[in-house]
């Protein structure tokens, strides 16, 4: 399976333990951020496989609870 990280700006991905449950799939970890429509949907193109991080005023619960 070809998977996309994207943004992961420090590397650090690689580094945790759980990136091991993706070996034998073909990770592409990116580092920086593309913000032209059209380069991210060439990056994107032969992807099967992508994960989006929530904002976090979306995934984090309220201060206000």
């Amino acid at each position: 399976m070809r998977i996309s990280i994207l943004d992961d700006y420090f590397d650090t991905l690689r580094t945790l333990s759980c990136f091991q449950k993706l070996k034998g799939h073909d990770v592409a970890v990116w580092n920086d951020h593309v913000q032209d429509t059209d380069a991210l949907a060439a990056r994107l193109k032969d992807t099967e496989c992508q994960k989006f991080k929530p904002p976090c005023s979306n995934a984090c619960p309220s201060s206000n609870s």
